[in-house]
């Protein structure tokens, strides 16, 4: 079923079968239905030309992505992260609600990435620094965030960060963006703007 393949949708070709790509008639493509449906990407954050911006919030007189919101192109907040004491959590924002916090950085000696209430990896090995590069597991893959480059295991860049006064932006550039996972490139991308140490 092509059409609600977003690869396809996007027009993306697939070396094992050419005949597979389809042209969306916005030209447009979403990541929408390629998560799981508790974590959606919003429809307007197009993989190639889409980026999620963190817009930082002031916390002892400077602002921080510990206390930030996260919105898409069309200025929609989507995900909020907030630090309290020594944690800092990651709620989902709908139609002005908070989710159940998804994910968590517990901020010890030995900082912890926690997703969900069961799965917890010190952020030294599941960000590890290799040579001087930060190296990210997700989905049984190797990413590496290079300077403010993540690039996949085919060597292409996926993803940027761009650092402004107040705001972050995490630009999303290939569809293998997805394979990722949205919630472990947001909370990476958090860990390295952080300014803390991770090991």
């Amino acid at each position: 079923m092509a059409s609600h393949n977003p690869f396809a949708q996007a027009g993306w070709t697939n070396s094992h079968n050419p005949n597979a790509a389809n042209f969306p008639p916005n030209g447009q493509a979403t990541v929408l239905g390629a998560l799981p449906t508790h974590f959606d990407v919003p429809r307007e954050v197009a993989i190639g030309a889409g980026y999620l911006k963190f817009n930082l919030r002031t916390a002892s007189g400077y602002p921080t992505i510990l206390n930030s919101t996260i919105s898409t192109p069309m200025n929609v907040e989507y995900i909020e992260v907030v630090t309290d004491k020594n944690t800092t959590y990651f709620r989902n924002i709908t139609d002005n609600q908070f989710s159940e916090c998804f994910a968590s950085i517990e901020w010890s000696p030995c900082p912890i990435v926690c997703f969900g209430k069961r799965i917890r990896y010190y952020a030294s090995q599941w960000l590890a620094s290799v040579d001087g590069v930060k190296v990210l597991y997700a989905g049984g893959k190797q990413y590496r965030w290079i300077n403010e480059f993540l690039y996949g295991p085919h060597n292409g860049a996926v993803a940027s960060i761009q650092r402004e006064q107040r705001s972050v932006t995490l630009h999303l550039l290939s569809s293998e963006v997805v394979e990722v996972g949205m919630r472990e490139l947001i909370v990476s991308t958090v860990l390295l703007q952080s300014g803390r140490r991770l090991d």
